[in-house]
């Protein structure tokens, strides 16, 4: 018998479902490390269950069988202390009980109790619920759970995660023996009535809470009874206004659900239940939010207002709309836009660049402005940053920039209080940096929940003319499309007239965007002024690639003594293979590059360096010969200004004449002329530098005191600027 097979057999499951576990936190102050459960339709499959002792992945299994019988239980101790734990182990051994303890994933224990055949699950729970009062914890959760008709089974994680050598020696004793009478249990069927959510209200809930978020089909669940809330005590039950001592440890006693649009409120304990009245609105009461009233007039997750209809024909005779644009071409005034980026890229930078540009009616990025006030909502910037920042792009204690800060966290009703500022003062742009600091969304993934936190926002921007300015992050994660960047549901991009998303590179920093209305910007490159911490629009990044590039082959071409094949160049040189190949190709149309060979197997092409001489001899003003140039290969040492030996070509009548320079009588030197046809693409070998000698009268080097044709390049940083340029 195999692992996976010895395995399902002592833990026969639900045959019908079963869930896969995955942490996705750090333990939080109540000792519970936060989880994602996905639910599985089917039997558990010995695959799955080696993935699980591998450690690959981890199985939760439901001990219900569909006819009401179990062959094992837990019992679930939310007790995380070491001692503690170590205590109750210990009390298991002494007692003798046929149970098996387990450390839990989050630091607790879990107790295993393997029956020999499927017993009734009531008595399972009642033998467990014995077992439980003598190790002096008779609160603790037993499982299997009761459940509601036609609800699902609950799970519970299996020992043995990445431990296989553990279980191959694991054998327990199977009980047969007599088990507890089980009293009457009434099933946990949430049985309140949901109400209408309006549009924040669930944020406002949340954000007064501590919970534990779980999914069961088209519920939503927030657990929080017990959990040590913001205040540092234990968070009581809404509805009775204390904690339930005997359910003290488990969250779900008391829980929020969110069901198709709807939202209710439920505690499972016999007194609350005995409660008359809605224990949604007392739990609301409790919380100050039973007058709640969604921001804006926006409409509930379930109210329709009504459609209005128009006629094609009235539509197409209505008059065109003329947008009008707060940044020309790329944000329209009364619209609402995301700036997005990862962390300390640039992002509040350039709002607050754009903040100043607009106060005071300056183009920005190349762009016109439509000057007017600004507000700014610094979320989670320092005050003196943010004062540090204006002073150093200009701004004065004098000056009349209408610009209004916020620095600090944003108010509990942030969205009445922006829409009564906005109101009153009238801006041209609203800044909200960043957005999650201001819409405080419980699952930023959520489609729905995402629309309906940006909803207020946009409406806000189309019936006030402000344009509004979304300050936010981008993931972790590189997409090939810039948009799918940016952190949380496709809502946010999808919502705005405007996506304009920083990125850095090891050489730059960009700044590009995806337009509803107006001119999308490509990927271009920002320069950063570092004195004023200012921002201006460079070339786009293909075009500063394409430099980049086309320098990096000259420079080792240069270095080069001998000349390169293509494929050589490709290995040598950073880049992409399709740029580089485009940048050798123009540097060989403007002669800075010489190619020489067929082009063939045995005879490739190869690259060498062209000095600027090569092309023509500045200042010349005639024919230096009366007859046309002809190249020839020159074999002789030619004394230049030396750095590491270099070639060039040199132009004369005939093999056996030297082509005048010119003197120092004052004469300038003629011009080369062409080369004869038939003659150029030759295969010419360039005669050698020699090192450390100067130009001379009688040397054959340009004796006119102009050194640009023979000048290197300008020493340039890694990133294409000069030394003391800087980029953002």
């Amino acid at each position: 018998m195999t692992d996976a097979e010895r395995f399902l057999k002592l833990f026969p499951s639900n045959p019908q479902s079963y869930v896969v576990r995955k942490s996705t936190g750090a333990r939080n102050e109540n000792g519970k490390i936060p989880a994602e459960y996905a639910t599985r339709r089917g039997q558990v499959t010995p695959a799955l269950v080696d993935l699980h002792l591998d450690g690959k992945q981890c199985l939760v299994l439901k001990p219900d069988f569909p006819d009401g019988t179990c062959q094992w239980g837990t019992l679930d101790h939310d007790r995380y202390s070491s001692q503690t734990v170590a205590l109750l182990a210990d009390e298991i051994r002494a007692q003798g009980l046929p149970l098996y303890p387990f450390r839990s994933k989050s630091g607790g224990m879990h107790d295993f109790f393997f029956l020999r055949s499927p017993q009734p699950i009531p008595r399972v729970r009642a033998q467990l619920g014995g077992y439980a009062k003598v190790l002096g914890d008779p609160d603790c959760e037993s499982f299997p759970k009761p459940v509601a008709k036609d609800k699902q089974a609950f799970g519970m994680c299996m020992p043995f995660l990445g431990r296989r050598e553990a279980f191959r020696e694991f054998h327990p004793e199977l009980y047969d023996g007599p088990l507890a009478e089980a009293p009457e249990e009434e099933p946990r069927v949430f049985s309140e009535p949901g109400r209408a959510l309006p549009a924040g209200l669930l944020e406002r809930i949340l954000g007064k809470l501590i919970y534990e978020k779980r999914v069961e089909g088209a519920a939503t669940f927030y657990d929080y009874h017990g959990l040590r809330g913001k205040d540092g005590k234990w968070q009581e039950c809404l509805v009775a206004g204390r904690v339930h001592d005997a359910h003290r440890d488990n969250p779900r006693q008391a829980t929020w659900k969110v069901e198709n649009g709807k939202l209710s409120h439920q505690c499972f304990h016999k007194e609350c239940r005995a409660r008359a009245g809605s224990h949604t609105e007392i739990a609301l009461k409790a919380l100050g939010l039973e007058n709640f009233k969604a921001p804006n007039g926006a409409p509930s997750r379930t109210t329709n207002p009504g459609f209005s209809l128009t006629s094609l024909r009235d539509l197409m005779s209505e008059p065109e709309e003329k947008v009008s644009w707060l940044l020309a071409e790329k944000l329209p005034a009364g619209g609402i836009s995301v700036l997005s980026a990862k962390p300390k890229v640039g992002k509040s930078t350039l709002a607050r660049c754009l903040a100043l540009a607009v106060a005071r009616g300056e183009p920005f990025l190349g762009c016109r402005t439509t000057k007017g006030p600004v507000i700014y909502l610094a979320l989670e910037e320092k005050r003196s940053e943010v004062r540090r920042h204006f002073a150093d792009l200009g701004a004065t204690a004098t000056g009349d920039e209408q610009i209004q800060i916020h620095c600090a966290a944003a108010p509990k009703d942030a969205m009445s209080g922006l829409s009564k500022i906005v109101t009153e003062r009238k801006p041209v742009l609203v800044i909200i940096d960043p957005l999650f600091k201001f819409v405080r969304v419980v699952d930023e993934k959520a489609y729905a929940e995402m629309c309906y936190a940006i909803e207020p926002l946009l409406t806000l921007a189309r019936e006030t003319g402000a344009h509004v300015l979304l300050v936010h992050h981008n993931g972790k994660a590189e997409r090939a499309d810039a948009m799918d960047a940016i952190l949380g549901s496709t809502a946010i991009f999808g919502g705005v007239d405007a996506g304009l998303v920083l990125k850095r590179t090891d050489r730059y920093r960009t700044l590009q965007s995806s337009q509803k209305y107006g001119t999308d910007w490509p990927e271009t490159v920002l320069e950063f002024d570092s004195e004023r911490r200012a921002l201006s629009l460079g070339v786009e990044k293909s075009e500063a690639e394409a430099e980049r590039t086309s320098q990096a082959i000259l420079v080792y071409l240069r270095a080069s003594e001998e000349p390169r094949t293509r494929e050589e160049i490709e290995a040598q040189v950073e880049g992409d293979t399709g740029p580089k190949r485009k940048a050798l190709k123009l540097l060989v149309e403007q002669g800075k590059v010489g190619r020489e060979g067929i082009g063939r197997r045995g005879d490739p092409f190869k690259y060498r360096f062209l000095f600027a001489c090569l092309q023509h001899i500045e200042k010349t003003t005639k024919q230096e010969t009366e007859k046309g140039g002809e190249l020839r290969e020159n074999i002789d040492d030619i004394l230049v200004c030396g750095e590491a030996q270099k070639s060039f070509l040199v132009c004369c009548e005939n093999q056996d004449e030297r082509v005048p320079r010119g003197g120092d009588d004052g004469e300038a030197p003629t011009k080369p002329t062409k080369p004869p046809a038939g003659t150029q693409g030759r295969n010419l070998e360039l005669a050698p530098r020699a090192q450390g000698t100067l130009p001379s009268e009688k040397d054959e080097t340009n004796a006119t005191g102009e050194e640009d044709a023979l000048e290197p390049p300008r020493a340039r940083g890694t990133d294409g600027l000069d030394d003391d340029e800087v980029r953002l």
